[in-house]
């Protein structure tokens, strides 16, 4: 990447619209690191830089050097990245940017993330990290813990030094890098970074024994809930459980925030309570993390049942579903550490609404993706059973895996990954056709939710995601009933919205008898008759552990 550097450690006077947005820029991003990095911004001010701002012919803030070249030798810095971002997917909860062109591609990479992963970025160039910071806003990234920098000629001490002062940040599991002309300098990175990864995971793993292997009496008050807070649309088992803590005022690590989502961060803060709550997560999924004297309670929400194997002497369930509870004894479960709460009713019930019937649910692509287009027979399977569900979505019976093993079998297929064919085509493909169905019989229908109007038969129904709890919150509010499109129904937490739900497991003639009564005003508002996971519950289980 060309530079032109000279001796002044500011920028040229703001005189010019790009000027006052790259100060504002530089300003923002400043202020936010002073209070996650303050050592870099010292670093950063010091940087010579010498450039003119102005916007690049994609409407991004760049920058030109004295002798008028394109900053990074890009006109377009943002089309460029999108392009060659395209297939990039965060592999784990952070990922590591070696020498990014610009900016813009610093924001493409975060926007193509997660809201709970983050981003190291490596630049060793200061006055190239200088000039990023004065080309975008990153402030919120920087404060939510989504963005870290690393820059100077030392910037593999720096990268241990990160590490080390922030060890709730997860080392980082996969390397982002741009065939832009200085690959082969980033390619030269990645051995060094890798062996920081490598020191930084063996300290790590050293003081997590001295957890783990710490004498723990177990008279230590209160447990450490481990849950995650960001809205995932129908499984916020970890905002209610850290709603719970709160009001127990226990201790809450929040893995959503890349800050304190290292194992480390969870034994430390582990080490320090009675227990440990955690929503979809056993001992066996993060082993050796806490000593296994220590009990571990899961809440399970869903039809997966942690395995009794390597569990410890105080180890217990708490299940959504009485269902789960049989199938939990089934594999070993002692029938008095498994428990049944369900979800907490959402309040007092909304009053009826005129609205229409509501679809809340995010669908995969309905294109098969790149490895089961590679096998001709998984292609043929996926396709005919997109169609197929599509087209009645009560074939699909009262078993998944039965209906999949029937489909496999007609094409003579062995093995696949059933996972991928159950969560990204079996369960959209029924979703899709249960609104189908009431779209072609001509019921008010609402879709919610992301990947709808990747057909057109959806589109005038289709309102897009729903990334908050307010605007989830509404749109039920709105709705004279919900529709359940999940073929797995135990323990949803559908049936706690405070709306009435229709369901398609009667049918169905039945499931259009009740869309019809719902929008009505006649369909009732049934709630599962089973105890609701509640403060009282989660502190009688961690004084009995």
């Amino acid at each position: 990447m060309p530079l032109a550097l000279s001796s002044p450690a500011t920028v040229a006077p703001v005189t010019h619209e790009p000027d006052v947005a790259a100060d504002a820029n530089w300003r923002a991003n400043v202020a936010a690191l002073t209070g996650t990095q303050p050592a870099l911004v010292p670093l950063l001010s010091q940087a010579p830089v010498d450039a003119t701002w102005l916007y690049a012919r994609d409407g991004t803030l760049t920058a030109r050097s004295p002798g008028g070249a394109w900053w990074g030798g890009c006109s377009v810095p943002a089309a460029a990245a999108k392009a060659m971002l395209k297939s990039f997917v965060g592999a784990g909860t952070v990922a590591c940017f070696l020498r990014p062109p610009s900016a813009a591609a610093v924001r493409v990479a975060l926007d193509k993330l997660r809201p709970h992963q983050g981003l190291v970025v490596l630049v060793p160039d200061a006055a190239a990290m200088r000039v990023m910071l004065h080309c975008e806003n990153f402030a919120a990234d920087l404060r939510a813990h989504r963005l870290w920098l690393v820059t100077g000629a030392d910037w593999e001490a720096r990268l241990a030094t990160l590490l080390r002062e922030n060890d709730g940040l997860p080392t980082p599991t996969q390397f982002v890098r741009l065939n832009d002309g200085d690959e082969e300098l980033a390619e030269a990175m990645i051995a060094p970074a890798q062996r920081v990864f490598s020191d930084i995971t063996q300290h790590r793993a050293t003081a997590i024994r001295q957890f783990h292997d710490a004498r723990w009496t177990g008279t230590t008050a209160g447990a450490c809930v481990i849950a995650p807070t960001h809205f995932r649309l129908w499984d916020d088992a970890g905002h209610t459980l850290a709603r719970l803590a709160g009001e127990l005022g226990w201790h809450h690590v929040d893995p959503d925030n890349p800050a304190c989502a290292s194992p480390l961060a969870m034994a430390r803060a582990a080490s320090a309570c009675a227990a440990v709550i955690m929503p979809n997560t056993s001992r066996a999924d993060l082993p050796n993390v806490v000593s296994i004297a220590l009990p571990w309670i899961t809440w399970v929400t869903s039809a997966r049942v942690p395995a009794f194997a390597g569990a410890g002497p105080g180890d217990a369930l708490i299940v959504a579903d009485p269902a789960w509870r049989d199938a939990a004894i089934a594999g070993g479960w002692p029938g008095p550490r498994v428990h049944v709460a369900t979800w907490p009713a959402a309040g007092t019930p909304a009053a009826k609404a005129t609205g229409p019937l509501l679809i809340c649910a995010d669908l995969h692509p309905p294109n098969p993706p790149k490895e089961v287009v590679e096998m001709s027979s998984q292609r043929l399977l996926w396709e005919a059973i997109s169609q197929e569900l599509t087209g009645d979505p009560f074939v699909l019976g009262a078993c998944i895996v039965d209906y999949l093993h029937t489909r496999m079998k007609r094409l003579n297929i062995a093995a696949l990954d059933q996972r991928r064919f159950v969560d990204e085509l079996i369960v959209p493909a029924y979703a899709r056709g249960l609104a189908d169905l009431l779209r072609r019989n001509g019921l008010p229908l609402r879709l919610v939710g992301a990947g709808w109007d990747a057909a057109q038969m959806f589109k005038p129904f289709a309102t897009g995601p729903v990334t908050t709890r307010e605007a989830f919150d509404e749109a039920i509010a709105s709705a004279a009933a919900l529709v359940h499109v999940s073929p797995i129904t135990g323990g949803h937490p559908i049936h706690h919205a405070g709306r009435p739900v229709v369901c398609p497991s009667s049918g169905r003639d039945r499931f259009l008898r009740d869309a019809r009564a719902a929008l009505a005003g006649k369909l009732p508002l049934v709630r599962p008759l089973m105890p609701a996971l509640t403060p009282a519950l989660l502190a009688r289980l961690v004084s009995e552990c």
